[in-house]
């Protein structure tokens, strides 16, 4: 018997209006951009317990869950979804041509999701969250989203959905040119990785499954790559350490910026990443004996500004809703 090509698998998502209301159909289907590890989880105990021998004891089940991995293209018209799912709440407006702006709730939303792997296993993985969410952006290539998601139950279903799955074409890192932003002006980032983790947790009480799936504390996060210039140029070596671009002695004050970075297809089809209060960890320039160009990797701090959003994500489409 011949085996299956692992080429053929798709993931489809739709919110759940509660928890415990699976959604009956899909309301997008991705093709996964790499290898997802989302599936059921079945863990495994064994009895400790003395004995005649020195054989392990029996086992038995501890648990059922799902829980994995998916990454995907950014789609215009798919990842509003993602976004709002993960940050926990959306409003929707305009007509013909949309906006979806997410932003961070009490809670990630509750989904429903279906997965296709070798047209021939066909699940849908009902009560689930998504636990964290990483957009990685970097030159010459398109941006990946990877959810991790955290899942109540399973169903194994006869048949794949019937919606197909997104056609169309990605963004790439280049339209975002000009439009990657620190402080409101424009500079030339390699690479930009936000991260948002709601710190999800599964909660097991006298079943199999979780019973509930509870939010902790939510991060933000942000990494970046730049070529360094001089020390009063992003990333400003000398005002992260002396206070100022002026200073002269240490200063343990740290600079804030907003940052921001826009995937423009269209006026009327992009996605818009808004940090407004971002803080670098360190900045570090070093001499190398390559010779090659001084490069920054800096890790940043994302902080939620007063009556403000600790992050804001707008896509426009011409899908009007989630």
């Amino acid at each position: 018997m011949s085996g299956v090509s692992s080429k053929t698998g798709t993931i489809a998502m739709a919110k759940q209006s509660a928890k415990g209301t699976p959604a009956s159909v899909p309301t997008v289907k991705f093709m996964t951009a790499g290898a997802p590890s989302l599936m059921v989880r079945k863990e495994r105990g064994r009895f400790a317990m003395t004995d005649a021998g020195r054989d392990k004891g029996a086992g038995y089940t501890s648990q059922m869950s799902v829980q994995g991995d998916v990454p995907v293209y950014l789609h215009p018209d798919g990842f509003a979804l993602i976004a709002a799912a993960t940050l926990g709440a959306n409003a929707d407006s305009g007509s013909v041509n949309f906006t979806h702006t997410a932003t961070p709730s009490s809670d990630a939303m509750w989904l429903t999701i279906w997965r296709m792997v070798a047209a021939n296993v066909f699940e849908r993985f009902s009560d689930c969250k998504i636990t964290s969410l990483r957009v990685a952006m970097a030159a010459g290539a398109p941006p990946i989203a990877t959810m991790s998601i955290l899942g109540c139950d399973s169903t194994f279903e006869a048949a794949d959905t019937v919606l197909a799955a997104l056609t169309s074409t990605p963004y790439v890192y280049m339209e975002a040119e000009n439009f990657v932003k620190v402080g409101g002006t424009a500079y030339r980032i390699g690479r930009c990785d936000i991260g948002i983790s709601n710190a999800i947790s599964g909660f097991q009480a006298d079943g199999y499954k979780f019973a509930d799936l509870d939010p902790g504390e939510r991060e933000v996060t942000l990494g970046l790559l730049m070529r360094y210039v001089n020390p009063t140029t992003e990333p400003k070596y000398r005002a992260h350490y002396y206070g100022s671009d002026a200073g002269t002695t240490l200063d343990p004050t740290v600079g804030t910026r907003a940052f921001d970075v826009i995937l423009t297809r269209n006026v009327n089809t992009s996605i818009q990443f808004t940090l407004p209060q971002v803080t670098y960890s360190a900045v570090e320039i070093n001499a190398d004996v390559s010779g090659n160009p001084i490069e920054v990797d800096l890790a940043c701090d994302v902080e939620k500004p007063a009556g403000s959003n600790i992050i804001t994500v707008v896509t426009k489409d011409q899908t009007a809703t989630i």
